[in-house]
């Protein structure tokens, strides 16, 4: 009914070398019972047109493909569907279309019947993208067509987030990497806008693209020279500048001598050396040589 040149499945098997080439996908399609379609529930009684493959078909088919998929005597094979029985056969799905409303919007029809209906009345479907809308040619089994255009879905961008989130990433952006943003502001009780999900390190960073929010600290490598967004220096710059060594500087930030910060326990110390911790402390060491 499907599997044949002009039906609605999408490739014919009405012969060995059709059957051959899918041999593999046949056998699984069919050991799982997704083919043949049957949405009736067994179990429930019989009804009309109801042609389920038996466990021994199954067990045949199985056995035949691990086989090797030999091909047996060509005498024995069914004579093709006539062009009369096809054309039967698209007379009847063409009734079917018809009515289709009606089926359609039934009640015992649920979403998964519907698109069987779709897939066994529809031809194929093309679709041209325009300026602001999409343009749908959907051509039928029967012959028809149906011409639609529909607005062009818009889609909410991953970059848009309510004004709280941006001011609470703005106040965190220059000690906070984007990790702990994120958990900060899922903790809070904040959910991204695209899809209700949770914020990611990866959806802070684009939100930081978007909205031109400073790039975290951990993002600037250590070894990096020159202040970053805040005007911070790293351990390196600052202990070039009072001629003393990194372990040094770094036990300063530990001891609360400098005006230091870090966004976690492994992360960098950035210093700012234009403050009354650095300039009572080092009066002439206020500027890096040029």
């Amino acid at each position: 009914m499907c599997h044949h040149p002009s039906g609605p499945a999408p490739f014919s098997l009405l012969t060995y070398s059709a059957i051959r080439q899918r041999a593999t996908l046949i056998a699984a399609v069919t050991k799982s019972r997704y083919m043949p379609p049957w949405k009736a529930e067994p179990g429930h009684g019989d009804f009309i047109g109801q042609q389920p493959l038996t466990d021994a078909e199954i067990s045949v088919i199985q056995r035949w493909v691990d086989e090797g998929a030999v091909e047996g005597d060509p005498r024995d094979l069914p004579s093709p569907p006539s062009p009369e029985t096809l054309a039967s056969t698209v007379r009847r799905l063409s009734t079917a279309a018809q009515n289709l409303q009606v089926v359609w919007h039934a009640i015992s029809t649920d979403d998964k019947d519907r698109k069987q209906l779709i897939r066994l009345l529809i031809s194929d479907v093309i679709l041209l993208r325009k300026l602001d809308l999409i343009h749908m040619t959907i051509r039928w089994i029967s012959g028809g067509r149906l011409e639609i255009e529909i607005p062009y879905p818009s889609f909410r961008q991953s970059h848009e987030s309510d004004a709280e989130v941006i001011e609470m990433m703005q106040e965190m952006a220059s000690t906070h990497p984007d990790r702990m943003i994120a958990e900060r502001l899922n903790a809070s009780g904040y959910r991204r806008r695209w899809g209700q999900e949770k914020f990611t390190p990866r959806s802070i960073s684009t939100l930081r693209r978007y909205r031109d929010i400073p790039r975290c600290p951990d993002h600037y490598p250590a070894d990096r020279s020159g202040p970053r967004g805040d005007g911070r220096y790293n351990t390196r710059d600052v202990a070039r500048l009072l001629g003393r060594c990194q372990e040094y500087i770094g036990k300063l930030c530990k001891e609360g001598k400098l005006d230091a910060i870090r966004s976690g326990p492994k992360s960098p110390w950035w210093i700012k050396i234009e403050s009354p911790q650095f300039t009572i402390r080092y009066p002439a060491r206020t500027a890096f040589p040029s």
